[in-house]
This record gives structure tokens, C-alpha cells and sequence, in this order.
């Protein structure tokens, strides 16, 4: 063989090597994302208590929250000092200190700092999974106000802690706890005029 032609199948047993390489450090975080969603089963319905905590880019916290969230997909509600909910489209939310119902067609970033559990489901779209020991860290595709997501979570493959870093240095933290699976239907995602009816409309849509 000559040298040449040596040279050649090196090059081509070497990028064979890198290309198996990079699979095998890629399937890690897949297969354990993959668990992850396997055991939240977000598009069946589950529950969540939680706890968000936001931090400025000391780590002072500037505000703090504890509530319930139901996820259903993409459909979501939440309650904690105000009451919001998702359809897929429209997010409505409802806030008792000026008795206003507000509308909106928030973007995706947005929705992420509602309901971090966004991310789960769109991740693959949005962003580059890795994998350190219980670890699922998100890295956005593309430049946004989210520069990293992680993802704790404890030995049955459930997320207890998702942390939000934005890129003014401020963070979002979310504990998770008291996962139930729920059956809901989608009027649970309606909240209107009916729900409060001497409540004024905001429509910033």
C-alpha cells in the first residue's frame, strides 16, 4: 500500500473513530432524558408542588413563590399568587391584587420562566442535551435571554430541582416535589370571564 493511500485510511479510521466517539457521549444524555420524560409522563397529566426562587446576579433573592402546577403537553396550570393557565396558545392569568384577567401569546423563553416544565417538552427544538451523573444540562441553539438550563434529578428519574440561568446573570430556581399523576381535561387550561366575572380584561395579545 502506498503511503498515500495509508495516510487515507488513517484519516478515514480516525473521523470513523470521532464520528463513534461523539455517539457515544451524545446517547448518555438522550437515554436519560428519554427516562426523564418517560417518567414524568407530562402529555398524560401529572401534579407538582414547587417552590421558585428568583436571584439577582449576587444571589440575593429578589422573589420567592410556592404552588401547585398541572401539566398536561403543553397545556398548563398554575396556582400560587396568581392563577395562570396555558392553552397552547394564549396564556391567561389572573391577578386578585388589581382584579384584572391579562392575555397574552407569550414566547417560548417566556413560557420557560412560567413553567419550567416547557423546556422538557421542547428541548430538542431549542436546545443541546448533556448529561453529567443525574444531571441533564440544556444549552440554547440559538442567542436568547436563557444561556443554560439544568435539570436535577434523583434516582428514579424524576426532576426535584431545575435551574434557569439568564443572561443578565440572574437565576431561576424551581424545587419540584409531590409528583401525582392526574386525569385532566382540557377546560382545566380555561380561565375567563365565567371563573371571574367582575374582573377586568387585559388583552395584550
Amino acid at each position: 500500500m502506498s503511503k498515500s493511500k495509508l495516510l487515507e485510511v488513517l484519516r478515514r479510521s480516525i473521523l470513523l473513530f470521532s464520528v463513534v466517539a461523539i455517539s457515544i457521549m451524545v446517547l448518555p444524555a438522550q437515554g436519560l432524558f428519554d427516562k426523564m420524560q418517560k417518567e414524568l409522563q407530562l402529555n398524560k397529566g401529572v401534579r407538582f408542588d414547587y417552590t421558585s426562587t428568583l436571584k439577582d446576579k449576587n444571589g440575593r433573592t429578589l422573589q420567592s413563590n410556592s404552588g401547585s402546577l398541572i401539566v398536561k403537553g403543553r397545556l398548563f396550570r398554575l396556582n400560587d399568587q396568581v392563577t395562570a393557565v396555558y392553552n397552547g396558545k394564549t396564556l391567561t392569568y389572573y391577578n386578585p391584587q388589581d382584579n384584572t384577567l391579562n392575555l397574552s401569546n407569550p414566547a417560548e423563553e417566556e413560557l420557560i420562566q412560567i413553567n419550567p416544565f416547557v423546556v422538557i417538552n421542547s428541548a430538542r427544538n431549542y436546545y443541546n442535551i448533556q448529561e453529567n451523573g443525574t444531571q441533564i444540562t440544556l444549552n440554547p441553539k440559538k442567542r436568547g435571554n436563557i444561556v443554560k438550563v439544568t435539570i436535577q434529578l434523583d434516582n428514579r428519574n424524576k426532576p426535584t430541582f431545575i435551574n434557569v440561568f439568564m443572561r443578565d446573570s440572574s437565576q431561576l430556581q424551581i424545587k419540584m416535589a409531590n409528583q401525582v399523576q392526574v386525569n385532566v381535561s382540557n377546560s382545566t387550561f380555561v380561565l375567563g370571564k365565567r371563573q371571574y366575572p367582575n374582573a377586568e380584561v387585559v388583552d395584550m395579545r
